[in-house]
């Protein structure tokens, strides 16, 4: 088999550069706490609860954390829109979670990104940021994932440098020899297939491209190799500092956590798109503040947004939705007091109907035999019925209200039929979401 040869990597260069710190735009998360309420709906029929519970008393309420998620836009030199990565603290405690990778040329159809920005053709997120910026982009991503995010964060070379030198020399599993050639022309970095080792400036280059011969996807690789060997380097580090930033927000929060425990790395699902060239390569818009000096021409991916949403609904175990009303909110209530069975009803709702999960809790009586589905508005009753019919449950009933929570639309009692299947290890089959998070066609 002959040698692969080498790839070069150009970085874009434009007449003026935009120069970005790390900004963090934080999004109002809520906290897992007790509900303050007097009553609550009892789905047996109305009754009054004492919210003064300890979580393993009958009628105990809360309102649930949504996972942490973080959208990562990571910027060229002349401030135009290099890599896209989406963190999830997905593990227990915060510990341990998911990388996300997602290719700039992803497409984007017809959604309005920014107010006043009407909906049109579709267009890839580096477009996406060239015209709207961090706004837009943030509404993109959310939209494709239909998941919202915690914070949003954007980071120029400089930033990631500063980020990377706790822990450099960092040793990274490199796919393929590359040449990386840096923004004056001279070759300032050649990498061989296998362990490299990059000093801290060497990494946004290292990060760029792609290459005029290489695959989107294939440079997806680098990064791939870069996340796991950044987070491996801070795991076994005892340098307090081994994160530059805030311990509690930013950047430095996500890469802690994901740390902290097992992390998972996976690539957006999305295919190469055909263009009127027949080549799947369109040229790229320069990001704000750019100069046209643009080297490498960029891929346009579609993406398959079922699988897409369905990776989401696994790698996010409690996802917000991307705008309002986009996820059906579901309340879910143990009715036999056992520990987890709250939870694990919750995240098969999350992966069946894609529900955002706004309260979980225990019903106001312990005992319930049939698992049942309840819902007060009648907007909510097509919801309902999709999460009845995904777990198997046939006692459903529009109830009258008021409800006691504003953003509930169905609430999930789970009995003793459910928690067996669940003891005994069986798996609740959960059905093809459409793009819209609707029932499948046919």
């Amino acid at each position: 088999m002959s040698e692969p040869a080498p790839i070069t990597v150009r970085r874009r260069r434009g007449r003026a550069l935009f120069v970005v710190v790390e900004v963090v735009l934080l999004l109002a998360v809520p906290l897992l706490s007790v509900v303050g309420f007097r009553a609550v709906l009892d789905t047996t029929g109305s009754r009054v609860v004492d919210p003064e519970l300890d979580p393993t008393e009958p009628g105990y309420e809360a309102v649930l954390a949504r996972t942490p998620v973080a959208l990562v836009a990571g910027l060229d030199p002349a401030g135009g829109l290099d890599w896209v990565t989406v963190l999830v603290l997905s593990g227990a405690g915060e510990r341990g979670g998911d990388v996300l990778l997602v290719p700039t040329g992803a497409m984007i159809d017809g959604v309005e990104t920014s107010p006043g920005a009407a909906a049109g053709p579709p267009r890839t997120l580096a477009e996406v940021w060239a015209g709207e910026g961090q706004e837009g982009l943030a509404v993109a991503v959310a939209t494709l994932l239909a998941a919202s995010f915690s914070e949003v964060v954007v980071v120029d070379g400089a930033r990631v440098t500063t980020l990377l030198e706790p822990v450099t020399p960092l040793a990274v599993a490199n796919y393929g020899e590359v040449v990386v050639l840096g923004d004056d022309g001279d070759t300032s970095l050649t990498t061989e297939a296998g362990p490299v080792t990059l000093t801290a400036a060497e990494v946004p280059i290292y990060l760029g491209g792609p290459a005029p011969d290489e695959p989107d996807l294939a440079r997806l690789a680098r990064h791939d190799g870069f996340w796991r060997a950044w987070l491996s380097a801070v795991a076994v580090s005892d340098d307090p500092g081994v994160v530059p930033g805030e311990v509690t927000g930013g950047i430095a929060r996500y890469v802690r956590g994901l740390a902290a425990g097992p992390v998972n790395v996976q690539v957006a699902p999305v295919v190469l798109s055909p263009t009127e060239t027949g080549e799947g390569m369109a040229e790229p818009e320069a990001g704000p503040g750019a100069g046209d000096d643009v080297a490498v021409p960029l891929e346009r991916f579609e993406v398959d947004l079922v699988a897409l949403r369905a990776l989401a609904n696994e790698l996010i175990p409690f996802p917000g939705a991307a705008t309002p009303g986009a996820r059906v909110r579901v309340r879910v209530l143990d009715g036999v007091g056992e520990p987890g069975l709250a939870s694990a009803a919750a995240r098969a709702a999350v992966r069946g109907i894609g529900a955002e999960i706004t309260v979980i809790g225990n019903a106001a009586r312990f005992g319930v035999t049939a698992s049942r589905v309840v819902w007060i508005d009648e907007s909510a009753e097509p919801a309902a019925r999709r999460l009845a019919e995904m777990l198997g449950v046939t006692d459903l009933a529009r109830v009258d209200g008021p409800s006691p929570f504003d953003d509930v639309d169905v609430t999930l009692v789970v009995g003793a039929d459910l928690a067996a299947a669940y003891r005994s290890g069986g798996e609740v089959t959960v059905p093809p979401l459409t793009p819209d998070g609707g029932d499948p066609p046919g």
